[in-house]
């Protein structure tokens, strides 16, 4: 995890995307937002985050929207999706 890796996508988060660069600078912090180390069979992601203060697990899938083969959100320039994932975790928090 680098935090120079981080790209935005079509969304204007970038205050968003600099607190995740913030957190990579130590990658034991993103890793230990997500309830496993490696990829899923099942496309599912078990996530801890503060929502209003209360840690709380919030589920995600790995489908990530593309267009013309390239990811339309946050991404990762080493194919990593640790961003996206947090990003969607992230925008299913603030707009449910």
């Amino acid at each position: 995890m680098n935090p120079n890796d981080i790209n935005q996508g079509q969304i204007g988060d970038c205050y968003f995307l600099v607190v995740l660069s913030s957190l990579a600078e130590n990658p034991n912090r993103i890793k230990k937002i997500f309830n496993q180390e490696h990829k899923r069979p099942s496309g599912i992601y078990s996530l801890n985050l503060f929502i209003d203060g209360i840690d709380q697990k919030v589920y995600v899938d790995d489908y990530l929207p593309t267009q013309n083969r390239n990811l339309v959100f946050a991404h990762n320039r080493q194919k990593e999706i640790w961003v996206s994932l947090i990003e969607k975790a992230w925008a299913k928090i603030h707009l449910t």
